[in-house]
C-alpha cells in the first residue's frame, strides 16, 4: 500500500504490505518501506500503536523498534535509497470491532516524538493512522477474522 509519511524531515514511509492483519492468537504482520530524504541525524525508533477506531489513546497493541532492528540503520542511508523493513505488532484481549493502525518517531536520547506529515492521511499526537481493520467471529470456522476496512 503506498503512502506517503514523511517524519523528522529525513525519513519517509512510502508504503507498507500487511502480512497479516491480528486475530487473538496472531500478531499484524507489516512490511515497511522506507525512503531515506536526507542522511539522518540518529538511528530512530519506530512505534506501533493499535487502537480502537473510536478511541485513539487506549493501546491495546504497541511496538516500540530500531529501524531495521540496527542490523542497517538510517544515519548510513544515502538520500533517496529505498530500505525494506519488518514489524510485528502484538495485541492482547482483541474482540469483535473495529480497530486503527498508527505509527511514528522518536529519538531514543530524549525520548521525544518527531513531527510527522501524512499528505492527505490523519495525524495524532506526533503519529499517523496507517490503516483501519474489522476483526469479526467467523462461527462457521469457530476463529477469529480480521477484514479490511481501508474505505471505511
Amino acid at each position: 500500500m503506498p503512502v506517503k509519511i514523511l517524519l523528522a524531515g529525513e525519513l519517509e514511509l512510502i508504503g507498507y504490505r500487511v502480512d497479516a492483519l491480528p486475530t487473538v492468537s496472531r500478531p499484524l504482520q507489516l512490511t515497511l518501506w522506507w525512503r531515506g530524504v536526507r542522511p539522518a541525524a540518529e538511528d530512530w525508533t519506530a512505534f506501533f500503536h493499535l487502537t480502537p477506531l473510536s478511541n485513539d489513546r487506549e493501546l491495546l497493541g504497541q511496538r516500540n523498534q530500531a529501524i531495521t532492528a540496527h542490523a542497517y540503520p538510517p544515519t548510513v542511508w544515502s538520500a533517496g535509497e529505498v530500505v525494506e523493513d519488518q514489524v510485528q505488532i502484538g495485541v492482547v484481549n482483541l474482540q469483535a470491532g473495529r480497530y486503527a493502525v498508527w505509527m511514528g518517531l522518536y529519538s531514543s536520547a530524549p525520548q521525544e516524538r518527531v513531527a510527522v506529515e501524512a499528505g492527505a492521511g490523519e495525524v495524532s499526537v506526533e503519529r499517523a493512522r496507517l490503516r483501519n481493520f474489522r476483526l469479526v467471529l467467523d462461527y462457521e470456522q469457530r476463529c477469529w477474522c480480521a477484514g479490511d476496512m481501508r474505505k471505511e
